[in-house]
């Protein structure tokens, strides 16, 4: 791991910042994304920057709720490293949508945030309830690992994939409803009612060093979800930090809330 000169960026690192902080600002008003809700980690320091290497998390596949009109909503519960600033994410996670049909749908997938539908998907059966563990890791400058577990059904998968360009600059713990794009522009699925899920067992490595989302090496935002024209539109938003920074819970929010 040379070519992501950790041993240097965590000695300049410590030199600026010090040790630790036991905690970090996660407290502050959350940002508003259109697609996005959850926390993102990036670096404390700009002069100094942080490179993102691994990200983990854990959770229980939501049951999302389908009702007349819902057909073609998504919900996306996943981790990734970039994509806060940019299109370039590497991510991985589960799905609890509603078909084109109206009817539930869940899924495992892992992609790069190239395209507006998560390929390829996990083959292997997820359902409601499911405990997941999903991690994504960047082996080398070229190469990513993307690990996915499902600990109430016992199985496990990993697919190692080539990259080329890669933003390394955050790891994220999300829900999303990503845009649909095409030639002719981009749409907003609806966020299907997911409720609420809770994400816990929270692990980034940033520089060689190894956090959550209370770790004083880095800024964590949170991020909540109110989709653009949000008339007839959901959002989510995230729910504080536990004390030792290791889990939290993202809501689904109604229409009449959302913004």
């Amino acid at each position: 791991m040379a070519g992501w000169r950790h041993a240097t960026l965590c000695a300049a690192l410590i030199a600026v910042l010090g040790a630790p902080a036991a905690t970090a600002d996660v407290g502050r008003s959350a940002t508003v994304t259109p697609y996005r809700a959850g926390y993102v980690a990036t670096t404390l320091d700009p002069d100094v920057g942080t490179i993102y290497t691994r990200v983990s998390g854990t959770w229980k596949v939501p049951a999302v709720t389908c009702g007349r009109g819902d057909a073609g909503a998504v919900s996306r519960v996943w981790v990734g490293i970039g994509g806060y600033t940019t299109d370039l994410v590497i991510r991985a996670g589960t799905a609890s949508n509603c078909d084109r049909s109206g009817r539930p749908s869940y899924a495992a997938w892992f992609d790069f945030g190239s395209t507006p539908d998560p390929q390829p998907a996990v083959r292997q059966t997820v359902a409601p309830g499911d405990t997941i563990t999903a991690t994504v890791n960047i082996v080398t400058q070229h190469l990513v690992r993307f690990e996915l577990e499902n600990h109430t059904r016992h199985w496990s998968f990993h697919r190692d994939a080539p990259h080329r360009v890669v933003d390394v600059s955050s790891a994220e713990w999300l829900v999303s409803a990503p845009s649909d794009c095409s030639s002719s522009g981009c749409s907003q699925p609806p966020l299907a009612n997911f409720h609420l899920v809770r994400m816990s067992k929270l692990t980034a490595i940033g520089n060689g060093y190894t956090g959550n989302l209370f770790d004083g090496y880095w800024t964590v935002t949170p991020l909540r979800l109110v989709p653009p024209h949000s008339a007839g539109k959901a959002g989510a938003k995230p729910g504080p930090v536990a004390n030792d920074g290791n889990s939290f819970g993202i809501s689904w929010i109604p229409v009449a809330t959302a913004v």
